[in-house]
């Protein structure tokens, strides 16, 4: 992601973003997004150009005050860049 390659720079530790370990997947979630999905992949399928990733979903975190009372993510409440 970006124009410049890992190889060159730390991009991650150089914007100060933090990570920390999934619940169920090995995976890192980035600690400041509001929302994170952890998911596995459960196929793929070749769209011309591109391989397209069919995941399922195997926890969601989210920001305690984006969800209401249902246990849904009101996604409104996010402040998108």
């Amino acid at each position: 992601m970006g124009k410049y390659s890992k190889r060159d720079c730390n991009k991650l530790a150089d914007m100060n973003v933090k990570l920390e370990e999934g619940k169920i997947v090995n995976a890192s979630i980035l600690t400041d997004c509001p929302v994170n999905i952890e998911c596995t992949v459960v196929d793929s399928i070749m769209t011309g150009s591109h391989e397209m990733f069919i995941g399922k979903v195997e926890y969601v975190h989210a920001n305690e005050n984006l969800v209401n009372e249902e246990g849904n993510i009101d996604f409104s409440q996010i402040n998108l860049i």
